[in-house]
């Protein structure tokens, strides 16, 4: 009787706790991945398409009766070869507490995934899924486009360059003056001063001969 007892105890604090854990995640609006019977599975924070940036605590709730394990893991939000990246692993069910640690800083700006993957003790799989963005180096509006090895490159426009023509001075050297031809109607001081005598010779006889006709006259 005493093992029945002890049990029934045990059968109603894990319902109890399950019970618990379902009304937590419903009274707070969440919308939890429920697989097998008394399954609860929630990323709670980040929400659907949240903007990351550095390092950022991400809180859940794994629950399960026949819980295992789980595992909280991202990828980028286009994942043809299904390849995830474990965040961290957890061994104990989780009610609305910390999933993990998730450091964004180490990786490029883009969309992604996160996934909460829960493992039963029969093996089976129950996942929940929530799309974010990381924000460290741009922001929302800036990147347009995640490149991927199928996309064109990005036209990248640099800064113009404003190129100014230095001016280039010429030097020439001075030419050689040409000496110009000799004035055949230069003369010399010899010559200038017999001219001026004669000059004045010619004035003197004409102011003669001028009086004396003036003394003649007037007789």
């Amino acid at each position: 009787m005493a093992r029945l007892s002890s049990r029934g105890t045990i059968s109603i604090e894990r319902y109890g706790i399950l019970a618990a854990a379902a009304a937590v995640v419903f009274a707070a609006g969440f919308k939890p991945a429920l697989g097998q019977a008394g399954t609860t599975i929630v990323i709670a924070s980040p929400g659907e398409g949240d903007v990351l940036q550095g390092t950022v605590g991400i809180r859940g709730t794994a629950m399960a009766e026949a819980f295992v394990s789980a595992e909280l893991a991202f990828a980028y939000s286009t994942n043809p070869v299904n390849v995830w990246f474990t965040i961290s692993e957890i061994f104990q069910p989780i009610v609305d507490s910390e999933l993990g640690i998730w450091d964004t800083t180490g990786i490029s700006d883009g969309d992604y995934m996160l996934r909460l993957r829960l493992i039963a003790a029969d093996g089976a799989g129950t996942d929940a899924f929530v799309s974010v963005q990381v924000r460290n180096y741009t922001t929302a509006s800036v990147l347009v486009q995640t490149a991927s090895p199928t996309s064109p490159p990005l036209l990248q426009i640099g800064t113009p360059v404003v190129v100014r023509a230095t001016p280039t001075i010429v030097r020439t050297s001075p030419s050689t003056a040409t000496p110009l031809p000799t004035n055949t109607a230069s003369l010399t001081a010899t010559e200038v001063f017999w001219g001026f005598l004669r000059g004045g010779l010619a004035v003197a006889a004409v102011c003669v001969i001028v009086g004396a006709l003036l003394v003649r006259r007037r007789h």
